[in-house]
């Protein structure tokens, strides 16, 4: 009523479609007129927002000032919100990322812990009356008390729906709580659901006991999309130290904003900022050999990624460690099985020297050797930085070949009770609210360990969902799918793939081609999350493929099944539903070499020495070295769908 914005408040009117009183702050821009913004200086990104933001009682632009940064903390102080955020003034925008280029400052303490059980209240809160919470030390949840306040009913109700369908048996946290001389869980403990730890939430805190508990704990809201495996105690850090995080060379003027919702951290040289709290990840993230460099830059036309195959481009996903120089060795040095230490995990590995994959004519026309079960995990290993954003919050289907390439695989969508218990999963309940199909304990991949032990258990081929976490039945991709027929040559899939380029650069489409590492090519259209659902992306690219393909009647076949197809390619537009998935970026296909199914650039449709499985397990990550990761942009590149 008077004004104060209010994390916990939000949350609870986002879920009301009759909510008033909401107003949006709009204090960046990101993409204008057919163009990305990412690499434009803030000043000059919020100079375009105000000059095309029009005024309205529910659209405000969200001003700053310039320096001042200690009068403007107090200023924040007196009004109650919940800090502010001091951003430098020449810093580009760089999404998934927390940069010392923007440093939260907090007013009111507060820190995030991930929920490991919940135990019943009394009254009208009997159904739940706190949540029992942790944070990470390494990789193991330390146990860090409860937060019994700050619910409403409709908080409540929502946060038991979200938490029933990971109970289980055992505390996740280590050590366990303590018990009573019964054996029971005992005081603040009686009558807990303990469950598995997945969910995030922020909560303000009064300060931490010498034994790692937390005080006065009153709840704000769901973290959604952190990862669980993140959120450690948080401690104060001083500016130069984000100064020394940020990406620019050189020092500059900042601007303060009144952010009272949770935001990416920033960077302010103003001595009262310095003693205030932010988060200190006690993870490494060391760099990895592989380190991608994909660019976030628009392309000049609208389906082009770099004119150059080898042109190299600045990274705009997520930063993933991949192993070190020390933890690749110890995979070479171990015997036919062992245990490998790598990001703080322990992974027991079986059958290294076992072969997966047999080796095929190499450039001078020599066999090449057959690929082993170590090889593959070392690639998964390294390649992790560049495949892991584009498979994070989606669930994975695998495909699996114990017996090698050569035999026969099978799916597996649930992980299997001997996984280590460290692998993050999510569990389906239901497709687009279907019941004609069993639910299933998916993989999450969050690190280069998840990765490893994908290769470990030889399911290496890797499909992710086109839907992300936690609307996972929301597609974030249409996808272009040229499946070759028998008869279908490599020439005339590239003449497919080159009428498509032609029709997306007509519609003003940025698409993004990859082959598939066996016979075809696709196309994945990053598109608006949410605003469309799988009927319309279907009906999308049914549209463009039949305006394709009627231009080359004599190469496609509308047929279903392949017998009737009389060896002709089909355009599959039936790949875009919330059921099927498309072979995920960089992941291995079951062939002789171990190829991979790898982003091109438009222009390298014309490269004579283009092949579908031209590159390999072995001939990737140096490639990946040279031109970075072109499927990058299509994290961040989310698009409308014009009509067809």
């Amino acid at each position: 009523d008077d004004g104060r914005p209010d994390f916990s408040l939000l949350q609870t009117k986002l879920g009301d479609k009759e909510a008033t009183g909401l107003v949006y702050q709009a204090f960046d821009l990101l993409y204008l007129d057919g163009r990305s913004l990412l690499d434009v200086p803030l000043e000059d990104r919020k100079r375009l927002l105000k000059s095309v933001l029009k005024d309205h009682p529910r659209v405000r632009f969200a001003s700053h000032v310039v320096g001042d940064g200690t009068a403007f903390f107090e200023a924040a102080s007196k009004l109650g919100v919940e800090g502010m955020v001091a951003k430098l003034r020449r810093s580009r925008y760089e999404p998934g990322r927390r940069t010392g280029a923007w440093l939260k400052i907090k007013i009111r303490p507060e820190q995030e812990f991930v929920v490991g059980g919940w135990t019943p209240g009394s009254g009208n809160a009997r159904d739940l009356g706190a949540l029992a919470i942790g944070v990470y030390e390494g990789d193991k949840l330390r146990f860090a008390g409860k937060v019994g306040s700050g619910f409403t009913g409709a908080i409540r109700a929502d946060l038991l729906k979200r938490l029933k369908p990971l109970v289980q048996d055992d505390p996740p946290f280590d050590p366990a709580p303590p018990k009573d001389y019964r054996g029971r869980w005992g005081g603040d403990l009686k009558d807990i659901t303990w469950v598995r730890p997945e969910i995030v939430i922020r909560a303000e805190i009064g300060g931490w006991t010498r034994d790692g508990q937390v005080r006065q704990t009153a709840y704000k809201g769901i973290e959604a999309g952190r990862d669980p495996m993140t959120v450690v105690k948080e401690t104060a850090v001083a500016t130069n130290t984000a100064v020394r995080d940020a990406e620019a060379a050189e020092p500059a003027p900042v601007e303060e904003e009144s952010m009272p919702q949770k935001t990416k951290p920033s960077k302010s040289k103003d001595p009262k900022a310095s003693t205030q709290a932010t988060k200190s990840s006690t993870r490494a993230t060391n760099a990895s050999t592989q380190a991608t460099k994909a660019s976030t830059r628009a392309p000049k036309s609208s389906t082009r990624a770099p004119k150059s195959s080898t042109q190299a481009t600045k990274s705009s996903t997520p930063e993933f460690a991949g192993p070190t120089e020390a933890e690749l060795a110890e995979l070479d040095a171990l015997g036919k099985e062992g245990v490998w230490h790598i990001g703080g995990r322990e992974l027991k590995l079986t059958n290294l020297d076992k072969t997966l994959f047999e080796g095929r004519p190499g450039p001078d026309g020599e066999q090449e050797p057959p690929v082993t079960k170590r090889e593959l995990i070392r690639y998964f290993a390294t390649i992790a930085p560049t495949m892991l954003p584009h498979l994070v919050d989606r669930p994975l289907n695998l495909q699996r070949f114990p017996n090698g390439a050569g035999a026969p695989g099978f799916w597996q969508k649930d992980i299997p009770e001997t996984a280590p218990k460290w692998l993050k999963r999510w569990h389906e309940t239901g497709v687009d609210g279907r019941e004609d199909r069993d639910a299933n304990d998916h993989l999450l991949a969050v690190d280069a360990a998840s990765l490893a032990w994908l290769g470990n258990q030889a399911s290496f081929e890797v499909h992710a969902w086109t839907g992300k976490l936690p609307e996972p039945w929301q597609p974030t991709f249409a996808y272009i799918d040229i499946d070759p027929g028998e008869k279908t040559t490599w020439d005339e899939t590239l003449t497919l793939a080159r009428l498509y380029r032609a029709a997306l650069e007509h519609l003003g489409v940025r698409g993004y081609p990859k082959t598939t590492g066996k016979r075809g090519i696709q196309v994945w259209i990053p598109i608006v999350h949410g605003k469309y659902d799988f009927t319309e992306t279907s009906q999308w690219v049914e549209r463009v493929s039949r305006a394709v393909g009627s231009t080359v009647p004599n190469l496609i076949s509308w047929e279903w099944a392949k017998a009737a197809r009389k060896g002709r390619a089909r355009l599959d537009y039936t790949q875009n539903a919330s059921i099927k998935t498309l072979v995920a970026p960089y992941s291995v296909r079951p062939a002789p070499g171990a190829p991979v199914s790898t982003p091109i650039a438009w222009d390298e449709l014309d490269d004579p020495d283009l092949r579908p499985d031209r590159w390999t397990i072995r001939t990737l990550p140096a490639r990946v070295a040279k031109v970075g990761d072109l499927f990058a942009p299509a994290q961040t590149d989310a698009q409308e769908l014009p009509p067809v």
